[in-house]
């Protein structure tokens, strides 16, 4: 498939902006043309992920590094994933001093190509995508929100994908970019009352297992809180390679659902929530670190958090970006949080964080999920 270019893209492919456009541009199209793309779009918003040195090691880093020495500079608004620690915090340099110091190289050389010091998985937060926007975004439960809730099209990019595509302000024009790849493949009727943040991770995950690659349209969930469609869509996003899916009653794209392109209909009903219950880690018994923000918490959450806390009587981690962890300062949330015995964390996350040194119990399943596999700690999903 050969991809039209237009003369301004002719110009960057050509090397006539640098060598950086050059190398963005020739990927972006090289990966675009596998997908059968025939053309590149402009995009308004990129995420990059993999910007913490636990996931991307030296072989990001130099990725990072070799983009720095071409002069590399985002051409549109670009924000960034969490890293390895609290920027401010900081951590035991004595312990790790090469760690440390590689994780500000990262930091260093994308907060000079021009990215928004945002550190959060919540982007949407930071600015919100319009119904119809095409973005570049690698962060999946973000990408997942920002299809699902927004209407917005981004595809599920890797993380150095995304990055390249800021430094040119396009992508390739595939995948759930065409309206007709986001209509749904499979209905889903969800039979049960969710109740809880926790429930409805676990539906999340239980809808992108049994959906696999068809994106799924789901029944019987419209009461869902944002905080529970967050939890929804980062987990939907955790058991599969799904970008998105339309809820009824929540999405602004119902209206592509054609009941004859789907492929199969599924009913969840207690004995299939039973069935997944039953194989989740269940191996913390007394735990005394209670963790959420996966993905971060935001201001609309904090009630939630508030009234989910007070009678565990856990330690407590909650990570957020650091606007919403500005505001809370500003506003005296923050003391009365602290006095709670709520550790409060920004910038970073324990999933993408070397430093977790605890079992955990979670109400993300997201962050059950991986810190099982990640870092091989005793972990629980909380359904309450």
């Amino acid at each position: 498939m050969v991809m039209y270019l237009t003369k301004e893209e002719e110009k960057m492919l050509n090397g006539e902006y640098g060598r950086a456009e050059q190398l963005a541009i020739r990927t972006i199209v090289k990966v675009g043309e596998a997908l059968g793309a025939t053309k590149l779009i402009e995009v308004r918003h990129v995420h990059v992920s993999g910007i913490s040195y636990f996931n991307i090691g030296d072989a990001g880093l130099e990725f990072i590094r070799d983009l720095a020495r071409y002069d590399a500079k985002v051409k549109v608004f670009s924000t960034l994933n969490p890293l390895a620690f609290d920027l401010d915090l900081g951590v035991n340099e004595s312990k790790n001093v090469e760690f440390v110091k590689k994780q500000l190289e990262i930091i260093n050389y994308l907060l000079d190509m021009g990215f928004t010091p945002s550190f959060t998985c919540t982007p949407y937060v930071i600015r919100r995508p319009k119904l119809g926007e095409h973005l570049s975004w690698a962060e999946s439960s973000a990408v997942a929100y920002a299809n699902t809730v927004y209407g917005a099209r981004t595809n599920r990019e890797g993380g150095p994908l995304a990055l390249l595509s800021a430094l040119i302000g396009r992508t390739y024009y595939a995948g759930v970019h065409v309206i007709e790849n986001r209509r749904p493949r499979v209905l889903i009727d969800v039979k049960v009352k969710v109740r809880s943040v926790g429930e409805a991770g676990l539906l999340g995950y239980i809808v992108g297992d049994l959906s696999k690659h068809r994106i799924p349209y789901i029944r019987g969930v419209n009461y869902f809180t944002n905080t529970m469609v967050k939890s929804f869509c980062a987990a939907l996003a955790t058991s599969s390679s799904l970008p998105m899916c339309i809820i009824e009653g929540i999405s602004p794209e119902t209206h592509l659902l054609d009941e004859g392109l789907l492929e199969e209909k599924i009913i969840v009903d207690e004995a299939l929530i039973k069935e997944y219950i039953d194989k989740l880690p269940i191996n913390v018994r007394a735990p005394n670190t209670f963790f959420i923000g996966c993905p971060h918490v935001s201001i609309l959450d904090l009630e939630h958090v508030v009234n989910l806390l007070m009678p565990e009587r856990l330690r407590c981690i909650v990570s957020m970006n650091r606007f919403t962890y500005w505001y809370l300062n500003i506003t005296g949330i923050m003391s009365y949080l602290q006095r709670k015995g709520i550790n409060i964390v920004k910038d970073t996350c324990i999933v993408v964080s070397p430093y977790l040194a605890t079992d955990i119990v979670s109400n993300s399943m997201k962050a059950v999920y991986y810190v099982d596999r990640m870092h091989h700690k005793k972990v629980k999903l909380y359904l309450q």
